[in-house]
């Protein structure tokens, strides 16, 4: 299944509603759990080499805390894209477009055009 953000999106703001979880949704207390679930995703690799980190990712225990964790960091940040009223996609975009300016590819990489 492809991920889709904006039916990702459709539904945590309406996990969000039901549960009239919105009053305590503002942007710093959003940002500060994100922040909070990304300390989580790190500690699960903290420590690790590259090769011991490979070899959790084929346990699929290992995998499934790894994924738990990111999922838990991206939905309180399309949470704060909406309460923020930014467009993810859009933004995302415009970032991409800008490091194409910032960073332009190097002449010696070989690209297919």
């Amino acid at each position: 299944m492809k991920f889709n953000l904006d039916a990702a999106a459709t539904e945590v703001e309406h996990f969000s509603l039901l549960r009239d979880w919105t009053k305590f949704h503002s942007l710093r207390s959003l940002l500060l759990a994100t922040m909070g679930e990304l300390g989580e995703l790190a500690e699960l690799l903290q420590w690790k080499s590259d090769l011991e980190v490979d070899e959790a990712l084929s346990i699929d225990s290992s995998r499934y805390q790894l994924e738990d964790e990111f999922a838990d960091v991206m939905i309180y940040l399309i949470r704060f894209a909406q309460v923020a009223k930014i467009d993810p996609s859009m933004a995302i975009l415009r970032k991409i477009k800008e490091n194409e300016l910032r960073f332009p590819i190097p002449d010696s990489v070989q690209h297919d055009g």
